[in-house]
């Protein structure tokens, strides 16, 4: 049985022995999950510590699967958050080991006499330096954590960015996937219409070879749109945990731009106030300053130990006592920290100085872009899409006057079909450029303004029961229907301009 110590010592041991309280068991989710929610995205599921999370289920019946309820998904399911979740749990635990004090050290020798006689030495040693730099290990650990818990954050913000994207697509290819397949309707109809003409000796051979070609033409392009649709479909599903099935579908369009955007300096300001990856390196340039301000007030601190040791003779006398170690400085007297302290916040400012302007340029780059792709959108549907409506019309009126052949009404209404898909394209690529800005600003806003109108299919497209290419006979109903077309089309937008509660959703041409 061990020699009862002194009161000193055991004052010692009390005092050596506080602070090793263990911490909770979260993990420190619980910043990540507000920082998350502040910038408009839904609270991330984080897995328990054995990886089980809980599991949303589509409902039995068809489901729409908006952007937030994509984001709902892929927080559960993707592979990032329980990665996460990984990083924040190592972290959690360097600050647990950091508010616990190193474990006391036992020393035993037993040195024997020739005549069989033995020495026993026994010592039980604490270290000094350890106990009196603890509460600045936790206050770096603390730290460390915080730095791990923004980059936490801004990894499901990125994830959001790209959930949003791939949604975005999907939704743009289903829509082009959607206006092709009528288009693919109309061209097999028209072709069709061509065949009856032809059998009654009403069209030509090399009129009916063009409306042929025009219908397989129309079937690659909207297989080629049906393997796009697919292709984003499983791309979203990938990222989210959806099921590869039908069991859910998407919106039918994405809405138009909006007409009110914010100012650069405004997306600049918030960058620097609210992106989480710069906040981290604000919080990296805060650790490496108090390091070496830490550094320089103990620099002549070396290794100190406390010891307590008892020692049982040969002849059976017994000595006990304290004692202490401690490490002059007499050639080192922190020199190298000191300097490597300075090097390491050198380099966390201009990390931090770095990534601002960084930040800043992907910014400016990403609202230029989404400008210029609202006034892209602008431009095909004031412009482009009326100029080719009007150019099928007035060939139509040629053709009917027998000024122009049928090849050349195909040639308009095929370059009309190209120029609504690209304005369906323009509109996913205005939204994609404003998740990128979204992305560089670190932050959400509020929208402001309203959205135009969508243009709707029909606008573009004739009914299949009259768009047959008739040679000589039946344009005049071609024709009208033409001017029908885009009388309706214009009293639509009209409507959808005094009507702010549409906000431009609507279903092939009409609002929702």
């Amino acid at each position: 049985m061990f020699p009862r110590l002194s009161r000193l010592s055991l004052l010692a041991l009390a005092a050596l022995g506080s602070g090793c309280a263990s911490l909770p068991p979260e993990r420190g989710t619980d910043l990540p999950t507000e920082w998350i929610t502040q910038r408009g995205l839904p609270a991330p599921s984080w897995p328990s510590d054995d990886g089980t999370v809980p599991e949303p289920a589509v409902s039995s019946s068809i489901e729409t699967i908006d952007l937030d309820l994509a984001l709902d998904w892929a927080f559960v399911h993707h592979p990032a958050v329980a990665e996460t979740y990984a990083r924040l749990g190592i972290s959690r635990a360097e600050l647990d080991e950091a508010r616990r004090l190193a474990n006391p050290r036992f020393d035993f020798a037993r040195l024997s006499a020739s005549e069989g006689e033995a020495q026993i030495t026994r010592g039980l040693s604490f270290g000094l330096s350890d106990w009196l730099m603890q509460p600045l290990r936790k206050r770096f650990a603390e730290g460390e954590l915080k730095r791990e818990q923004l980059h936490a954050a801004q990894a499901l913000w990125a994830l959001a960015g790209e959930v949003e994207a791939a949604w975005i697509e999907a939704v743009a290819a289903q829509q082009v996937a959607q206006m092709r397949a009528l288009v693919l309707e109309a061209a097999s109809a028209s072709a069709e219409f061509a065949e009856r003409l032809f059998a009654a000796g009403n069209l030509a051979p090399l009129q009916l070879e063009q409306e042929r070609a025009e219908a397989i033409s129309a079937g690659i392009g909207a297989a080629e749109a049906d393997t796009e649709a697919l292709t984003a479909r499983h791309r979203l599903a990938l990222l989210t945990g959806l099921p590869f099935d039908d069991s859910w579908q998407l919106p039918e369009q994405l809405p138009a731009p909006l007409s009110d955007l914010p100012t650069a300096g405004e997306l600049v300001e918030r960058l620097v106030q609210e992106r989480l990856d710069l906040l981290a390196a604000k919080e990296e340039v805060r650790l490496r300053e108090d390091a070496l301000g830490v550094t320089r007030r103990w620099r002549w601190l070396g290794e100190l130990e406390f010891e307590y040791e008892w020692e049982s003779e040969a002849d059976g006398a017994g000595l006990r006592g304290p004692g202490l170690s401690l490490e002059l400085p007499l050639f080192s007297q922190g020199q190298p920290a000191i300097t490597r302290a300075k090097a390491e916040l050198l380099i966390a400012k201009t990390e931090l100085n770095k990534a601002i302007r960084q930040g800043e340029r992907e910014v400016r780059t990403a609202l230029a872009a989404m400008q210029l792709q609202q006034r892209i959108v602008q431009r095909y549907r004031e412009a482009l899409l009326p100029a080719r409506e009007a150019i099928v019309r007035r060939t139509q009126e040629e053709v009917n006057f027998m000024l122009v052949g049928v090849f050349e009404l195909l040639a308009a209404k095929r370059e009309q079909f190209d120029a609504y898909q690209a304005y369906l394209q323009a509109i996913r690529d205005y939204w994609l450029a404003r998740g990128e800005l979204t992305q560089a600003v670190g932050a959400r806003w509020a929208d402001e303004g309203e959205h135009e109108p969508v243009l709707g299919i029909d606008s573009v497209l004739p009914p299949p029961s009259e768009g047959g290419h008739q040679g000589h006979q039946g344009h005049q109903g071609q024709q009208g229907h033409t001017e029908h077309s885009t009388q309706r089309s214009s009293e639509q937008a009209d409507h959808s301009q005094h009507n702010p509660a549409h906000h431009g959703h609507e279903h092939h041409g009409e609002t929702q």
